[in-house]
């Protein structure tokens, strides 16, 4: 029973620790390391809070701009809806009773979309056109695809533009110039095939 009180006291000693240069080193690298994982840790968290406070900002002054111009918007598309109703009117009364059904339709659906600008705050539209996208992400992909086309077609077309303009009113375009080039080397290829006859 000695024998075993001997060795609990042994294990329950806590190990002295050396007052030698090298376990002095160590502590301080220890301290060292934990006091950058704690301003790592401070950082992060203020990165989060900094671009939670942004993200707010930002919906906020989002909101504030949707607000001022919603009316507007709403104004704009239920004038659509009602010129839309009135050509169904006017399909009606000639008779084109197909199209105008048709026409209907398209009416009551700017109907509900001038009643949905209405009655949704601008977060709830944004959750609904998130909803959307992940409902249908192949149409989403399509979508954006023929919109990147379409938007670097529409960048060319006005470098291009611009390019002309840039060269002045008097000169010639550049267009122009092949269609010139084009038609002289057609009448000069007619000449020849004449000339062989």
């Amino acid at each position: 029973m000695v024998a075993m009180n001997e060795t609990r006291r042994r294990k329950a000693r806590p190990k002295q620790v050396g007052n030698t240069p090298k376990s002095r080193a160590a502590g301080a690298v220890g301290y060292v390391k934990d006091q950058a994982l704690v301003a790592s840790r401070q950082a992060k968290q203020s990165a989060r809070d900094a671009a939670q406070a942004l993200l707010v900002t930002a919906r906020d002054q989002v909101e504030q701009v949707y607000g001022r111009h919603k009316g507007r918007l709403v104004s704009r598309v239920n004038r659509v809806g009602t010129v839309v109703k009135q050509a169904a009117h006017a399909l009606h009364a000639v008779k084109a009773d197909a199209a105008a059904d048709y026409v209907e339709v398209v009416s009551r659906s700017i109907r509900r979309a001038t009643n949905y600008l209405e009655t949704r705050p601008l977060p709830r539209m944004l959750d609904d056109a998130g909803d959307v996208v992940r409902q249908n992400r192949a149409l989403t992909t399509g979508g954006l695809f023929l919109l990147g086309f379409a938007a670097a077609r529409l960048l060319l077309a006005t470098e291009a533009r611009a390019g002309e303009s840039a060269h002045g009113s008097g000169s010639e375009s550049a267009a122009a110039k092949r269609r010139r080039n084009g038609t002289t080397q057609t009448v000069k290829r007619r000449a020849r095939v004449r000339n062989r006859k």
